[in-house]
């Protein structure tokens, strides 16, 4: 789990295969267990019985109002009573904890704790009725198959191939594996250890199993949320059901925190219904809910390769309200220089990692180094050589009109091949030499059309394209060709908005203007970029950046 601010990871849409009569029933099962513990769960919100499985209200909510009231008795955590006052649950923490002592376990403990545990108790008719009504709430195991971690080798070839997630995705498979077996030799090497207080025969879950509850774990836990200081992780019963909602225009439907508050439980100890002080996860209301309203969180910022790989879903237009986009694409602008992180958006987020890109070719023994004005060997490009003044005009981002944040590439913005920098260009400019040395701006011309056509070589690698694109894309149904279709499109954009600044930059150099003055250009570059609005704006932002920072004389 994600350590820090507490933070929801998003479950994978149910199956349409999935039996949704008994989503409404495992609902207030699980009502009547957290109300029997003493919280609270407001009457009108609901969990609809469609495949969607979406938390919706029956009546209006004014903001504010307490939504749930959860008590830390009712949540799965690796401190859970129900884990650790068993036998089972002991032996597991002692074979976990061998196991991390012996080798470097990849995956979070608390995790692996969780998914071990939660797998055993599926499979038993006498489990915790605060378990096994936790459990009833949980989609199907097919649910999690978006998650490409559980993908076919086929699969990932053909979908995730050039992707830099590709990577990633083999080491989660063969880190998983690993843990799985080293816990197992550490479970079994403490057998006899146990002998004496665990039942003949019991055995931890099979590698299946383990992945079906790991799956949920990873996708549906809340980081910090087990305890007071924010270092153990919790499953959420009920508030993991909301769905994530993010992006321009989006307002957060709810707020939640662990805090310690009065409550009732319906039966103590002593047999009483007083009240008692308790540590709960309390949710409210953070907008006014209509009736009808699908309750949704929110989990951050992140890019589509991440929210692919853990939660198995991809967000089509995943920009921030100031344009920014989420998705970071991995660029290795050649064999052996390292990866640089390049995103689309305004120019405090696109200057300093095309800059960085630009500089593995004039690094070149015959790229050039430096000119008049760079303060530094090649333009001091990296971040921590920016002069303080240009960190300045780099944040003095421009306020983006708000209706262009409805998509950061619309849907005019087809995804045709670069031509590898031969698209003609350039802004309107003075043709002058006052920005460097004629050797300088040579050798930064040549490094220039180096990296375009790194860039359009690095477009052209991904094995989800064409045809077999555009179809994926059609589908909008997440399932895995989609959403690998959503996120090889957009890596695919933003390596061509760099491309076309660096086609665009080479040109003005080289003193070349655009007919008529025009921003467009018949390429087959800059026809998409050109279609859409915003994405042009953050094309001719960076431009604008790299003239006024580096070559002031030219602008």
């Amino acid at each position: 789990m994600i350590s820090g601010r507490p933070e929801k990871r998003r479950r994978p849409a149910a199956a349409d295969e999935e039996d949704t009569s008994t989503c409404s029933s495992s609902w207030d099962d699980m009502v009547q267990c957290i109300s029997s513990s003493g919280g609270t769960v407001h009457p009108s919100l609901t969990c609809s019985s469609s495949s969607d499985r979406s938390v919706k209200t029956t009546s209006d909510v004014s903001a504010g109002t307490i939504l749930m009231q959860i008590p830390s008795s009712c949540l799965l955590s690796s401190n859970a009573e129900c884990l650790t006052a068993t036998d089972y649950g002991i032996r597991l923490i002692d074979a976990v904890n061998l196991a991390s002592q012996q080798q470097r376990l990849c995956n979070n403990i608390s995790d692996l704790l969780l998914a071990f545990f939660m797998a055993h108790a599926a499979s038993q008719s006498n489990t915790n009725q605060i378990v096994s009504s936790y459990l009833a709430t949980l989609p199907p195991p097919i649910s999690y198959n978006g998650i490409p971690r559980r993908w076919n080798e086929d699969q990932l070839t053909s979908l995730l191939g050039g992707t830099s997630l590709l990577r990633q995705v083999r080491a989660d498979q063969r880190d998983l594996r690993s843990d799985y077996d080293a816990i197992s030799a550490s479970w079994n090497a403490g057998t006899d250890q146990h002998t004496s207080t665990m039942e003949t025969g019991t055995s931890l879950p099979t590698f299946q199993q383990f992945d079906d509850m790991f799956a949920a774990v990873s996708s549906r836990g809340f980081a910090g949320l087990g305890s007071d200081d924010g270092t153990i992780d919790a499953m959420v019963p009920l508030l993991d059901l909301l769905d994530h909602r993010r992006g321009a225009g989006c307002k957060k439907d709810v707020r939640y925190r662990r805090t310690r508050t009065s409550i009732v439980p319906s039966k103590q100890d002593n047999g009483t219904h007083e009240a008692v002080s308790a540590v709960v996860v309390g949710v409210v209301a953070d907008r006014d809910l209509p009736a009808g309203s699908v309750v949704h969180d929110t989990y951050g910022a992140k890019g589509n390769a991440q929210l692919l790989s853990r939660y198995g879903f991809c967000i089509d237009s995943n920009v921030e309200p100031d344009g920014s986009s989420n998705d970071v694409v991995e660029f290795v602008a050649k064999e052996g220089s390292p990866a640089v992180e390049l995103r689309a958006g305004p120019k405090a987020y696109t200057y300093g990692g095309f800059v960085r890109a630009l500089e593995v070719f004039l690094d070149d023994g015959d790229g050039g180094k430096g000119h008049d004005g760079c303060g530094g060997d090649s333009g001091g490009a990296t971040s921590s050589d920016e002069p303080d003044d240009m960190m300045a005009f780099l944040n003095q981002c421009d306020e983006e009109d708000a209706g262009g944040f409805d998509m950061l590439y619309g849907n005019g913005m087809d995804d045709k091949e670069s031509d590898d920098g031969d698209g003609d260009g350039g802004d309107d400019g003075d043709d002058n030499d006052d920005g460097g040395s004629a050797e300088a701006i040579k050798a930064e011309c040549t490094a220039l059309g180096r990296l375009s056509t790194a860039l359009g070589r690095a477009r052209d690698r991904y094995s989800l394209k064409g045809k077999d694109l555009q179809e994926g894309l059609d589908k909008k149904d997440f399932s895995p060709q989609y959403c690998a279709a959503v996120l090889v499109q957009s890596e695919r954009r933003t390596l061509q908005l760099f491309q076309l600044a660096a086609d665009k930059i080479r040109r003005r150099l080289q003193g070349e203007r655009e007919e008529g003055g025009s921003s467009s250009s018949s390429s087959s570059n800059e026809e998409d970029c050109s279609s859409t609005t915003l994405a042009q704006v953050h094309v001719d932002e960076l431009i604008e950046a790299y003239f006024a920072i580096r070559h002031n004389g030219l602008r």
